[in-house]
């Protein structure tokens, strides 16, 4: 996610954490809420196969339907290298 951290550089007051994925991804939200000061959230997105759009949930359209912050998705391929 260098990507992003060089995106931002200059924005001084705009600070990002990567939540581990091994981690329950709700208790790990909501744990990171809880302690920090947050305005809104910002969210890469991968395109799920047809199968995994039947039968996964989304983690990031499930976060916008409970959250009372703004949700920002961003796509995977935004941040694919040439």
């Amino acid at each position: 996610m260098d990507i992003i951290q060089d995106a931002f550089a200059d924005q001084q007051k705009l600070s990002y954490t990567v939540v581990d994925r091994n981690s329950n991804f709700e208790t790990a939200i909501s744990k990171y809420l809880s302690t920090t000061k947050t305005y809104f959230i910002a969210m890469v997105t991968f395109k799920r196969s047809f199968w995994q759009e039947l039968f996964t949930k989304s983690h990031t359209k499930q976060l916008s339907y409970h959250l009372n912050l703004p949700v920002m998705a961003m796509p995977a391929a935004l941040f694919a290298s040439s």
